[in-house]
């Protein structure tokens, strides 16, 4: 019965931090800077352009330039920029680097969890 508890409180903080997460998303995504790109719902930075420009750049051209960003990022946009138009592929982009995040904030707290047993490491985690 205890455990059951336990599980049923790590499960609502499991959905505390998948609303909060996607909360952060459409807050960054509300803000005054929208994009250049018709359709693309989330802002692109002058930075985060020079990550996707080589993937586009390369699929349209057959030249990775400029080749001044490691290619890890664009990697994820590559398959995306070809099935789909680019304002989709971008949109993709940033729905699915949400995902991730919110998986890699789960593990986290899961991985503090299951190694020190404590409430406190799990809490500050979350945090």
């Amino acid at each position: 019965m205890n455990r059951n508890k336990g599980l049923a409180s790590i499960s609502y903080i499991y959905v505390i931090i998948v609303l909060f997460k996607i909360g952060i998303t459409i807050f960054t995504i509300n803000q005054v800077y929208k994009s250049d790109i018709p359709g693309v719902f989330a802002f692109c930075s002058s930075d985060g352009v020079s990550y996707l420009a080589p993937i586009e750049n390369f699929v349209n051209n057959n030249s990775y330039s400029p080749d001044y960003r490691m290619p890890g990022y664009g990697l994820f946009y590559l398959p995306l920029y070809f099935i789909f138009p680019r304002p989709v592929a971008m949109n993709l982009l940033i729905v699915f680097q949400t995902a991730i995040d919110i998986l890699a904030s789960i593990l986290l707290i899961q991985l503090l969890w299951f190694i020190t047993k404590k409430k406190s490491s799990f809490i500050i985690a979350f945090i």
